[in-house]
Parts: structure tokens; C-alpha cells; sequence
């Protein structure tokens, strides 16, 4: 199974998460003010059309050991623009903030959401720094012995459903401390915001902030966990991980889908220059399965696609493979089918400029089962065809049963069908190809049409006539 590095839309219930390490997500003017900030994962945006409310970005901040982050002052903010996005009522959320504070005053707020004087969600530092907190207006401060003052936190606030919610904080994925608040949210939030809330006119002096994440639900703790995991290793700051940590040694990875029988669905599921399917590989796909120069489905590989399973300059089945689509299975410039491939269609099977099939192919179509310049399809033949169908090839034996009035006419085709054939090598004795077959034999000859030379294998290497 191969394996990539989670991120946090593989945690169910995201929201948003926004983070300066990409900077795609980041529309900055000429002073480096931030004018809007997308989600990297999720469908959070927040906006600053005010110039001088701008937070600043540095691409390389000292405090957090020179990496970047967003530097907010008193009168900067940035407010999301879909408030309503954000859980309500009693509804739980989880919310992660990797920040540092950097100025002692009072309290000061890093995210807030609400819509009423009394109903605010709040998440920041008070006591000048020496604790930092999640709130319910002023209902229900959730204190932390962590100081979040001159230190970087990854700093995690669950709220659980309900009319007196329980809310756990965590810092640096140490151990949790609890509180209940005595409260629920308004149902309906009017205003989301970064840096600022209007409840007593709090703001975000002094803040660093490097992500923010926001779940619509308490997270497991083993989701917990992984998402400190994701952030700290995403901005290099795994260091702050608590010993222990599943993640503090290592970031959390995930199965990505590739290989080992798994199925990959959608459209274009695989698609680009040299991509490869490996052994044991099924791939559905309502367009395109497999597409590329180069593509290659490996020995075992199941492809099914409502359009084209496999296609592209020199598309590849190998051993054992089985394609089954409803348009094109196998097509492009010289594509190879190789021993026991099984290809069906509804249109074509297989087709392209030099399309060969070997050993043991079968192919199935309703239009076309091969088709294209100089393609080749190798012994054994394919099994006998239907009757009705005789009357559409080139070349077919007299029925043994001696019931087919029309046998002259078979006979003439066939006859006329080997003369073509007869005069064609005359004129060109060799096989035009242009590329070099696949697994020659020592004496093989073909006409190379990008080289235009004829050319023949020695047993060790191609060399021109």
C-alpha cells in the first residue's frame, strides 16, 4: 500500500482550514497586508477590504524560529465571509489555533463567532498572557495553566452539544483541562472574525498566528491527535509536540488508494505523463480511467471507465489485465495489449496506429474489436464469431454444414482478401511501425516510419538494413 501524508479535510467534519504555509490561499497587496485568506481545505474565506486593518505577512518571523506567519496589531482583523458557516446554538466544534502571543495586556482574542451581545464564541489569552482560554461571552472562562505569552502554542478547544456545553483545551497535545460553560450560542451568527470580537472590543495585539482549523464536531482523540500532527509537522513546529505524542516522532500518514487492490473512482481517476496502475489495481471511472502518454496498467489491473479505460500515446495493458468500457478500451499511438488481456467495448476495443495484441487477447465489441494502422493481434485466433456477423470480416471458411447458399460469395472475398494481402507485402515486404515492437525475436524485421529505416533484431539490439 503506498502512503501519503494526511491533512486535515482527511478529519470528517471540517469547516475550514487556513494556513500561511501556502501561499495559493493568499492575496496580498503591496505593503504584504492580507486582503483574503482562503481555506486550503474547506470552504472558509475571510476578507479585509480596509487597507490599514490589514494583518501583515512575513514570510519569516523570528519568534517561531524564522518561519512565516500573519503579525496583528490592535486595529487589525480579518472577518470571514460566511458567518453563518459556523456551528451555532448548542451545536459541538472543535477548533485548533497554532499561535504566539507576543504583548501583555489584559485579554486578547485570536478567532471569535456570534450574533448577539451575549452569545459569542471566543478563543484566545487573558491574565496578560499567563493563560490561555475559550469562552462563552463572559459565562464560563475556560482556563489553562499554559502561558501563551512569548511561547508558540498548538492550542485545541473541543465544546461539546448542549445547553451547558463542556469544553476540553489542549496545548501541544498535552492533557486536557476541563470546564463547563453556562451556556449555549445564539442561532444565528451574524459576524465571524480573526483578531477581533465585539463582545467588551477585544482584539488580537501582539498576536503571530500561523493556522487556524474549525470541525464541526467534538474530534475523537485519536482525530485530536492527528490534527495536532498534521499542523505541527505542516509549519515545522512538531518540536512543540508534548513527549509521547503519537506524531511528536513522526507525521501522520494515510493509505492513499494505490495498488493492493483498491479501487479508484472519478472522473479522469488516473490521468498525466507515465502514470502507472500497479498489480492488482481496479480502476471505475465514469470518463477516463487511465489516460497519458505513456500509461501503463500493470499485470492484475482491473479497469472499467464509461468512456476511455486506458488511451494515450504508447498505452500500456500488461499480463493479465482486463479493461471493460463502454466507448474505447484500449487506443493511441502503438498500444500494446499483452498475454491474456481481456478487453470489451461497446464501440471500439482496440485501436490506434500500430496496435498489437498478443498472446492469448480476447476482445469483445459491438463496432470495432481492433482496428487502426498496421495492427496485429498474435495466436491463438479469437474464438469463432456469431453468423450474423461472418458477413463483415474479410476472410471466412465455407460452414461444414453445407447450409449457406451464399458460400461463392465467401469464397470470392476470401480469395480477393489474399490477393490484397499478396500485393500489399510485395510492394512493402515489412511491417511499418513507428516505434520498435515490444519483446522482439532474433531475426524480427520492421520498417521504422520515424527513422525510415528498415530495421532488424540480432538478439541484442535493433540495427538498420
Amino acid at each position: 500500500m503506498a502512503t501519503r501524508l494526511k491533512n486535515p479535510s482527511d478529519i470528517a467534519g471540517l469547516l475550514g482550514y487556513l494556513t500561511v504555509t501556502d501561499s495559493s490561499t493568499m492575496t496580498l497587496d503591496g505593503s504584504n497586508g492580507l486582503s483574503q485568506w482562503t481555506s486550503q481545505y474547506g470552504s472558509l474565506t475571510a476578507t479585509q477590504t480596509d487597507s490599514t486593518r490589514r494583518p501583515v505577512y512575513n514570510a519569516s518571523v523570528a519568534s517561531i524560529g524564522s518561519k512565516p506567519a500573519l503579525t496583528f496589531t490592535n486595529t487589525q482583523r480579518m472577518d470571514f465571509t460566511t458567518p453563518a458557516a459556523f456551528p451555532t446554538g448548542s451545536a459541538a466544534h472543535t477548533v485548533l489555533l497554532l499561535f504566539r502571543g507576543t504583548v501583555s495586556q489584559g485579554n486578547v482574542c485570536v478567532l471569535s463567532w456570534g450574533g448577539s451581545t451575549s452569545s459569542w464564541r471566543i478563543f484566545g489569552y487573558g491574565n496578560s498572557g499567563t493563560n490561555t482560554w475559550a469562552a462563552l461571552a463572559n459565562v464560563g472562562d475556560h482556563s489553562s495553566v499554559t502561558s501563551a505569552l512569548n511561547a508558540t502554542l498548538i492550542e485545541v478547544h473541543t465544546v461539546t452539544a448542549g445547553a451547558s456545553p463542556a469544553s476540553n483545551h489542549y496545548a501541544n497535545g498535552g492533557a486536557a483541562n476541563t470546564k463547563s460553560f453556562g451556556g449555549s450560542l445564539t442561532t444565528n451568527n451574524t459576524t465571524a472574525t480573526i483578531g477581533y470580537t465585539p463582545y467588551l472590543g477585544l482584539n488580537a495585539n501582539g498576536v503571530v498566528l500561523e493556522a487556524i482549523a474549525i470541525y464541526d464536531r467534538v474530534l475523537s482523540t485519536s482525530d485530536r491527535q492527528d490534527l495536532e500532527g498534521i499542523v505541527a509537522w505542516q509549519h515545522g513546529q512538531q518540536a512543540l509536540l508534548v513527549s509521547g505524542h503519537p506524531s511528536a516522532t513522526a507525521a501522520p500518514t494515510i493509505d492513499d488508494g494505490a495498488g493492493g487492490g483498491t479501487t479508484v473512482t472519478g472522473t479522469a481517476s488516473m490521468a498525466g505523463t507515465g502514470t502507472m496502475a500497479a498489480a492488482g489495481v481496479t480502476m471505475a471511472s465514469a470518463s477516463a480511467a487511465m489516460t497519458g502518454t505513456g500509461a501503463i496498467a500493470a499485470s492484475g489491473a482491473t479497469i472499467a471507465a464509461g468512456t476511455a479505460a486506458l488511451s494515450g500515446a504508447g498505452a500500456l495493458a500488461a499480463m493479465g489485465g482486463s479493461l471493460v468500457s463502454r466507448a474505447v478500451a484500449l487506443a493511441g499511438t502503438s498500444t500494446f495489449a499483452a498475454s491474456s488481456m481481456a478487453v470489451a467495448g461497446r464501440i471500439v476495443s482496440f485501436a490506434g496506429s500500430s496496435a498489437l495484441a498478443v498472446i492469448s487477447r480476447r476482445t469483445a465489441s459491438a463496432t470495432a474489436t481492433m482496428a487502426g494502422t498496421s495492427t496485429f493481434a498474435a495466436k491463438p485466433p479469437a474464438p469463432p464469431v456469431d453468423p450474423a456477423e461472418e458477413a463483415t470480416i474479410g476472410m471466412q471458411l465455407v460452414p461444414v454444414d453445407g447450409k449457406r447458399t451464399d458460400w461463392p460469395r465467401l469464397v470470392a472475398n476470401a480469395v480477393n482478401a489474399l490477393i490484397k494481402e499478396y500485393r500489399v507485402r510485395v510492394t512493402n515486404p515489412f511491417m511499418q511501425l513507428d516505434t520498435a515492437p515490444f519483446q522482439p525475436t532474433e531475426g524480427q524485421t520492421y520498417y521504422d516510419t520515424t527513422l525510415h529505416q528498415v530495421r532488424v533484431w540480432n538478439g541484442t539490439t535493433w540495427i538498420a538494413l
